[in-house]
């Protein structure tokens, strides 16, 4: 019995050392949604998609810190002392006081409320409801009132304190206070009432920015003047002073935009002009702007700004594709590119949510969320954008065969352009449905749709034919092609066909689950990426088909692609990973080695519960296969018996192991094989 423990042994070291292919996460890419941004003693804290962030030093490094908050999103965040304070999503307002490492709801009166605004004034802190109401707190949170006697409009924005007196800033004006926010009286801009989004003080001026541009009064609110002068936008979200009296306006749609001559000339930032400014604040030195995609920080009065959204939260990647060594990504937060070091740059920042990409030869295209196609021509360093396309459309699909230019639109048909996306002519435009891919084989054009499965168009698009012949499942995912060989990944598995879509073979052996959402090939390599489950592959016509997922911690996989040297997957929270695919060769020569009888990775690995054996024979033989501990105990006996050559799967019922390391132990009359698994 000794001798055998000995051996066991020595098969778990070489297993670790050497039998395993590696996935690595790439160093983003990284985009947020950011909702506030407020400045204390201890850091710069940030709310965004993703939750709170915390940063220590101007944002070069950042710490998640969510622990205790609800799963609703923060869209307001203040500090008063020692304490922070976040306002949320329908929960109300949340209260840490060891530096955002912990959260506790303040006050239960306000646990269903939507907060999305929060001011400090004198030590007091207001809460500013969505959907109407201040609340005020004088005791740090613990109790609240409700303060809004005289509003004629409860939706406030933002309050302002100046010596003695509070200015709200509503959806119908102007409102102050005399008595710390208890009661309140309207102050009119010249006679009119509309929104005011925010209100500040430089010198001997106070400042309103509205839904109609920028007001100024030498007055305290007596008088107005309108100063709009340079403004491409006069929806205006914020205001502040910077140093030297420098003023920075934020607008909806056009970015920041900077005055040095108390308003009277407004010029636009270039950095930030095509994003939606959400947050604009500073502290006695720096500056930092949160917009829909990113966070800015600043030392030199908004001149020079650096991005800092680097470590804040992961992009939500759509689409992945590869040019040679260098990898594109479509994202929530537009188009970021990555060569060999695996950081990501953004070279397309936009109000879009990029949901596929192609290249033709030296041009790129890209489509999204809104409708938008987007086209470069420089190898994807810079792209130009035909914002009339399909405005509120959603694009998943495009292809391009020659000069022409193919775009699925959800239950909108296919459209095609011969000038890049500048004019586009409908082919099938009765086809209600969601197009998710194209696909291309040689001049022949595959479409893939929600519901109707797939059309097949041998003439540019003009004409095409529903090819559901052995599909059994008719909601296609995604496309692969290799020569006239193609593949489609549905809602219940992998189909092949040799004959041009005319007659479809399922390929499912050996998947975790039928729902293919991405597939991916490298010469005889076929990758399929099930969300939920990881990547799987396969090398052999489609026949045995393994997990590769050792190290992917995230197996919510989206999108592959794949170069010569490198299999790249995008995860739902986790960024983009690669796998080398020449590691991924030498653990084929090293797993499978026996050609008799091979025993693949289990998946999942490790597991909890339930996980599948998968084994294959390549002739009948009678096979003895069971699971024993690092003892050599037999645990599970899980067949005895003869077995036809082929592929074999056992499911696994592991709720009866502890935790640790165990091996599938297969005795033949030709040897032993063993394969570890492990029970987390």
């Amino acid at each position: 019995m000794k001798h055998y423990m000995y051996k066991v042994f020595l098969i778990l070291l070489f297993y670790n050392g050497s039998s395993f292919a590696q996935w690595v996460q790439t160093d983003g890419p990284y985009a947020a949604n950011i909702r506030s941004v407020a400045i204390g003693k201890t850091g710069l804290f940030v709310s965004c998609n993703s939750g709170i962030f915390r940063s220590t030093n101007n944002g070069s490094d950042w710490k998640l810190v969510n622990n205790g908050l609800p799963s609703a999103q923060v869209y307001a965040l203040a500090i008063i002392d020692t304490f922070i304070f976040a306002g949320t999503d329908g929960q109300g307002v949340y209260r840490s006081s060891d530096n955002g490492e912990s959260w506790s709801r303040a006050n239960t009166m306000l646990k269903n409320k939507y907060i999305w605004g929060l001011s400090v004034s004198d030590s007091i802190l207001y809460a500013l409801s969505q959907f109407g109401g201040i609340f005020r707190s004088i005791d740090f949170g613990e109790t609240w009132n409700e303060t809004d006697t005289g509003l004629t409009n409860t939706r406030v924005y933002t309050i302002l304190s100046k010596g003695t007196r509070l200015f709200a800033a509503s959806a119908t004006g102007i409102y102050s206070s005399t008595d710390k926010g208890i009661n309140w009286s309207e102050m009119l801009l010249n006679g009119m009432k509309f929104g005011v989004t925010s209100i500040t003080f430089s010198d001997s001026f106070m400042y309103a920015s509205t839904y109609h541009g920028i007001y100024r009064s030498s007055d305290e609110g007596i008088q107005w003047k309108q100063i709009n002068n340079g403004l491409l936008d006069t929806t205006v979200n914020s205001i502040i002073v910077a140093p030297d009296s420098t003023l920075l306006a934020a607008t909806k749609n056009s970015g920041l935009f900077r005055s040095i001559d108390n308003g009277m000339q407004w010029s636009p930032m270039d950095v930030i002009e095509s994003h939606k400014v959400t947050a604009l604040v500073k502290s006695a030195t720096n500056l930092f702007v949160g917009t829909n995609r990113s966070l800015y920080f600043s030392r030199e009065k908004g001149q020079q700004w650096v991005d800092i959204t680097h470590g804040l939260t992961f992009a939500q990647t759509s689409a992945l594709i590869t040019r040679d060594s260098t990898v594109f990504a479509g994202t929530d937060g537009g188009i970021f590119r990555s060569t060999q070091n695996y950081g990501w740059d953004p070279v397309l920042q936009v109000d879009d949510n990029i949901n596929t990409l192609s290249i033709s030869k030296n041009i790129f295209f890209a489509g999204g969320d809104f409708g938008n196609t987007y086209y470069s021509t420089d190898t994807g360093k810079t792209w130009i954008v035909n914002s009339s396309s399909f405005t509120g459309k959603n694009i998943r699909a495009i292809a391009v065969n020659g000069a022409n230019l193919f775009v699925g639109i959800d239950n909108n048909g296919v459209w095609r352009s011969i000038d890049n996306g500048v004019n586009w002519t409908g082919l099938i435009k009765g086809l209600t449905d969601n197009i998710n891919a194209f696909a291309l084989v040689d001049t022949i054009l595959f479409l893939g749709t929600d519901t109707y499965g797939v059309f097949r168009s041998t003439d540019n698009g003009t004409n095409w034919e529903q090819i559901n012949n052995g599909l059994t499942n008719t909601h296609v995912y995604s496309f692969a092609a290799n020569d006239s060989n193609i593949w489609v990944g549905t809602g219940g598995g992998i189909f092949f066909s040799s004959d041009t879509g005319s007659t479809w073979i399922p390929v499912k052996s050996g998947l975790t689950d039928t729902a293919i959402v991405a597939l991916a090939i490298n010469r005889s390599d076929l990758f399929a990426g099930i969300y939920g489950y990881g990547v799987f592959k396969t090398s052999n016509k489609n026949r045995n088909w393994v997990p590769v997922n050792n190290g992917l911690t995230n197996r919510y996989v989206g999108a592959l692609s794949v170069n010569n040297s490198n299999l790249f997957a995008a995860t739902s929270s986790s960024g983009i990973w690669h796998l080398p695919l020449s590691l991924l060769s030498t653990v084929e020569q090293n797993e499978y080695r026996n050609k008799v009888l091979t025993i693949y990775p289990n998946y999942p690995n490790p597991f909890s519960s339930q996980t599948t054996i998968v084994f294959s024979t390549s002739k009948k033989q009678f096979m003895d296969v069971k699971i024993i501990d690092l003892l050599g105990k037999e645990c599970t006996h899980l067949y005895s018996g003869e077995l036809e050559a082929g592929d074999h799967y056992y499911e696994l019922d592991g709720s009866h192991l502890t935790t640790g390391i165990y091996f599938c132990f297969i005795r033949t009359v030709d040897g032993i094989e063993r394969q570890m698994i492990v029970r987390q």
